[in-house]
């Protein structure tokens, strides 16, 4: 699955906040419980940092939060 943030902005460019939040809220959290599984911690920086769409999706979730 896919932790894009398109949902979630789109939802909040055509006025539903509250549902915008919600889904950028249940991406960061699934996209959070996949970067548990990864061991390394380097790699797991990795995933959620330095890809584009994961990195945005969790800076999303911070400042909607």
């Amino acid at each position: 699955m896919a932790y894009s943030p398109a949902r979630a902005e789109a939802l909040h460019a055509s006025g539903h906040e509250d549902e915008a939040r919600a889904a950028i809220a249940e991406a960061a959290q699934r996209l959070r419980e996949r970067a548990l599984k990864i061991h390394d911690e380097g790699i797991r920086d990795t995933f959620l940092t330095r890809v584009p769409e994961d990195a945005r999706t969790l800076a999303l979730a911070d400042v909607w939060a």
